[in-house]
């Protein structure tokens, strides 16, 4: 067993995140930091909960880019976007790996209510084709910072939503926002001596739990309306996001 000197509660609510994450993952094709994250934090420093996810983000996340089939035209269409992401996430990232616990708990917590509030928009959002070509890489630009400070990248979820894309080139595009979203930001980890080889291999042992909630996503997904899970999810985000903005203050 990879000892992190983490206690059995600690351990119990780590499980669980990853296995509610990868649930949401399973259902809608997204989520996986941005339930994990917020929910590991109660329990760990902010920096250290992001670093955990990296096995199952980039696992889960090769699988997703493949099932989705159009990887490709995803990347051709968007990579202004994406490029823009991978530049600026690094930057963020300097931030949460070298600033105080307390504050980056109380960011994550902002910005965890702001995206669920940003959510509740999103069915009347659309973002026109026209508009996409100069927008990509500033929408690029604002996700990658708050991605890398706040350690997901919640906010590429919501602006994919808007550009009202076919369900399949969604979920590559996902996937590959995922892949150079999280790259950058596990490499400033690194850097800053967050993730090493422990780290690693602890989330390698996440997997587990992440897989099954995928496969229990799927089985959830096939037997309830997405917009019904869509609103118990944000309900729990809400009140994880406020939990880390007590943590923060007090």
């Amino acid at each position: 067993m990879i000892d992190l000197g983490l206690s059995t509660f600690a351990l119990a609510a780590i499980f669980c995140a990853f296995l509610v994450a990868g649930t949401v993952k399973g259902v809608i094709g997204a989520g996986l930091p941005m339930v994990a994250v917020p929910t590991v934090a109660m329990v760990l420093d902010p920096a250290l909960a992001v670093a955990i996810l990296i096995v199952p983000v980039v696992v889960s996340n090769v699988w997703q880019g493949f099932q989705g089939g159009l990887y490709r035209d995803a990347f051709r269409r968007f990579w202004p976007f994406l490029f823009c992401l991978c530049i600026f996430v690094f930057g963020g990232a300097q931030v949460l790996a070298n600033a105080d616990p307390r504050a980056m708990s109380l960011v994550m917590g902002i910005v965890v209510i702001v995206i669920c509030a940003v959510q509740l928009l999103v069915g009347r959002i659309m973002i026109p084709v026209k508009t996409q070509h100069w927008l990509n890489p500033v929408a690029g630009a604002v996700c990658g910072i708050f991605g890398g400070v706040a350690g997901m990248l919640a906010l590429t979820i919501v602006y994919s939503a808007a550009l009202r894309l076919p369900k399949d080139l969604l979920i590559s595009l996902l996937a590959l926002i995922a892949l150079c979203g999280t790259t950058p930001l596990y490499a400033s980890l690194i850097l800053n001596d967050v993730l090493g080889w422990r780290e690693v291999g602890f989330s390698a042992l996440g997997l587990v739990p992440v897989l099954a909630g995928m496969v229990f996503g799927k089985w959830i997904r096939d037997r309830i309306s997405q917009d019904s899970f869509e609103r118990i999810l944000m309900v729990a985000l809400v009140v994880i996001g406020l939990n880390l903005i007590r943590k923060g203050l007090f």
